[in-house]
């Protein structure tokens, strides 16, 4: 501005410029003089860069998400597991914990039993009969969606799969197995006795030591076979039957139950490490007879089913005979299976619901059979080939109970987080920095091509050469910081310098000792 000054400019220009210190004085100056113009207007662009300067300065740069893809390799726990390592007449500890897990998922919170999970984090499988009564998409290999709630799984414990990184989004393919039962006799009618006769070839005891005549004692499961059956491959080979028998409040309750196995392959989606099963069909690779299971293991011996049963019926143990166990206690209220107020009889199910829950049971019990460490711990918790002082000697009984892993191939979406610039602010950023950079230092330029002295365009400057000023002032070079300070302390009043006069006039003058400037009254 002292440049167009120093030039000459008209004085509504200098005007605007002296009074537009800020937006508000820059908008109301012009419309106090009603002097729009281009100048005014781009003073008013000018400010308004300032608070988008302000602005983009706090948004310009923000904390946001980015993502990368990624395949790696991945193991879950096979079911398809060798049952030698309980062929044996002493499991020391592993019968304890295989008996505390199997309790803890039975006994488990009605919450945990609906999760996708088990309680310890391991997927669980749809049982894919439940999900559609489509022979259809049973039998054509189609992709059923597995709802978010409502869910009927095949078993109350799920499969160990390796953990995947917290900030990740994988998804990849199971494929496993589980029992399906049909149980077409349900009564309570006392159960034939033949089924207990070992002579007759056709049932034999329900498992070692334990005869049918102590049924009440918990249950006891029977068999239509005890040798081995055929053909794994056999297309037509019969399913085994199995005969179970157990007491309610109502008496005794028997269930005669054939057992298949349904194959399946299950799409799992994992945020973090924790997972759900999102797609299930039947699987398309080649597997054995759906009625050769492995209660009917291994081939050549066929006695895993005997062993089977026999820790699965005491995993929950009952001295009292005629009371129901945990066990029946889940077929009948799975979600309160020791509750003490249930007094439904076992024999008011309906079949598929018993079956449905009787398979949910033996499943269970077979995985973590085929597995306990990796149930438990997962895949790192279980026993390596040293021993405790690192010797190398093999841990030969603890390694049986290892599980053994299926690998699968993972699609992984790693989410971290990033610092983001936004183009738009960063632009506003820089068009309001560069004006203020351009702004100072055309400001230095200017000031040293000035051939006038400084004006500060305050008080200084108005009295400036006012000959009613008294002043020691009289070179007209100095420059209005200096003349401020010589000025410091003289007394200056905007008022009539000419009291005596008729008609007075208003001026800005020196306040003498004498008050040569009369204050100004308004009637004169």
């Amino acid at each position: 501005m002292l440049k167009l000054l120093e030039r000459g400019s008209r004085l509504g220009t200098l005007n605007l410029l002296a009074g537009s210190t800020s937006v508000a004085g820059t908008v109301l100056y012009q419309a106090a003089l009603r002097l729009p113009s281009f100048v005014g207007l781009a003073l008013i662009v000018t400010w308004a860069l300032s608070p988008l300067g302000g602005q983009a300065s706090l948004r310009v740069v923000s904390i946001g998400t980015s993502s990368i893809s990624s395949t790696s390799e991945t193991s879950y726990m096979s079911t398809n597991k060798s049952f030698d390592g309980f062929v044996t007449g002493d499991l020391g500890q592993m019968q304890t914990m295989i008996n505390g897990l199997f309790n803890a998922a039975l006994l488990g919170p009605e919450q945990t039993k609906a999760s996708p999970v088990d309680t310890w984090s391991n997927v669980k499988v749809p049982q894919l009969e439940a999900l559609s009564n489509s022979e259809d998409a049973l039998l054509h290999h189609k992709w059923l969606d597995v709802p978010s709630e409502n869910v009927t799984y095949s078993s109350l414990i799920g499969l160990p799969v390796s953990q995947f990184p917290s900030t990740s989004e994988s998804t990849f393919t199971l494929e496993t197995s589980y029992f399906v039962l049909d149980c077409p006799i349900l009564s309570n009618n006392t159960y034939p006795q033949h089924w207990g006769n070992v002579s007759n070839g056709d049932y034999g005891q329900g498992f070692t030591g334990v005869s049918a005549a102590s049924a009440g004692m918990g249950g006891t499961v029977l068999t239509n076979s005890t040798t081995c059956r055929g053909d794994p491959d056999n297309p037509a080979l019969p399913p085994r039957y199995l005969a179970w028998n157990s007491f309610d409040d109502d008496g005794r309750v028997s269930a005669l139950c054939t057992a298949r196995m349904t194959y399946v392959e299950v799409d799992i989606k994992c945020t973090g490490s924790n997972c759900a099963a999102t797609r299930i069909r039947n699987s398309t690779l080649p597997h054995p007879s759906r009625a050769w299971t492995w209660l009917d293991g291994p081939v050549g011996s066929c006695i895993w089913w005997r062993y089977y049963f026999h820790y699965f019926l005491a995993t929950v143990v009952i001295n009292r005979s005629g009371t129901s166990t945990p066990l029946e206690g889940y077929l009948m209220e799975p979600d309160a299976p020791a509750s003490p107020n249930m007094h439904q009889s076992l024999t008011h199910l309906d079949h598929k619901v018993f079956a449905t829950r009787f398979a949910q049971l033996m499943n269970a019990f077979w995985t973590i059979c085929a597995g306990p460490y990796a149930v438990a711990y997962g895949f790192d918790g279980e026993a390596t080939n040293l021993n405790n002082n690192g010797t190398g000697v093999a841990r030969t009984w603890q390694s049986l109970y290892n599980s053994e892993r299926a690998n699968t191939t993972a699609q992984s979406v790693h989410t971290f987080k990033v610092i983001k610039c936004n183009a738009g602010w960063l632009a506003a950023l820089l068009l309001a920095s560069l004006l203020l950079v351009v702004a100072c230092i055309a400001g230095i330029v200017l000031r040293f091509k000035l051939t006038t002295p400084e004006l500060m365009l305050n008080w200084t400057t108005v009295i400036r050469d006012n000959p009613y000023v008294d002043g020691p002032i009289s070179d007209s070079r100095v420059d209005d910081i200096h003349r401020s300070r010589l000025l410091r302390n003289a007394k200056i009043r905007f008022g009539d310098v000419e009291p005596a006069s008729e008609v007075g006039h208003l001026a800005i003058a020196s306040v003498g000792g004498n008050d040569a400037v009369a204050r100004a009254v308004r009637d004169k």
